[in-house]
């Protein structure tokens, strides 16, 4: 019989807050014994990062781990809630990477409330009958554990080639983000007939569209 080494698995996202494009939800598996491979790895905050560096830093992580990344369209964001979908993607991850009860989960909490988000994962898991067992939730993961890092690196990545095809499409559009100009600027441009990569359902947006 084989024996499968207990392993980290680390679930982040990129791109919850942002006005335009699609949600990325990543998860990454470290076994134990590779840990030094990880640690080898020049891990940092993306959103400090070139897109070059991220590029080099993800395709590292490719090379050598299992991975899975999960994308939410804007087009699911007018019919269901971000949460519910977040919870979706996140168990998926999770559902390819788990190998055994030792693993354990390190999950980036996306809320204000972490107690929040902890039950309605809790919730989910016992809906689908998914074991929910040794996962960790909390606000700075993505500072403290590296699997989680990882993930949003990987998470980043995939936005980063997404928001490339967005803006080879429908041209400068910005970071996405509500502080950019660009972004703004392309929102308010279009407000009578908003396009369906903009997240409609973000309450920033229903606030520029007198929703709120």
């Amino acid at each position: 019989m084989t024996l499968v080494s207990p392993r980290f698995i680390g679930i982040n996202e990129s791109a919850h807050d942002l006005l335009i494009g699609n949600l990325f939800v990543a998860g990454i598996s470290v076994p134990l014994y590779q840990l030094h491979v990880l640690d080898k790895i020049k891990l940092d905050n993306p959103e400090k990062m070139s897109v070059r560096q991220v590029e080099k830093i993800a395709n590292e992580l490719i090379e050598n781990f299992d991975f899975w990344v999960e994308e939410i369209k804007t087009s699911e964001l007018f019919e269901s809630e971000v949460e519910d979908l977040e919870c979706s993607a996140i168990f998926k991850c999770y559902s390819h990477l788990y190998k055994t009860k030792e693993d354990k989960v390190y999950l980036q909490n996306y809320c204000e409330e972490k107690e929040l988000f902890a039950e309605r994962l809790k919730n989910y898991s016992l809906k689908k009958n998914i074991y929910f067992e040794g996962w960790f939730i909390e606000d700075n993961l993505d500072n403290e554990h590296p699997a989680c890092l990882a993930a949003s690196i990987l998470a980043k990545i995939y936005f980063n080639y997404h928001l490339r095809e967005l803006k080879s499409h429908y041209g400068d559009i910005g970071t996405c983000g509500r502080d950019d100009p660009k972004t703004l600027s392309f929102i308010r441009e279009r407000l009578k007939c908003l396009p369906v990569i903009v997240r409609h359902n973000n309450p920033f947006v229903k606030r520029l569209l007198g929703l709120n």
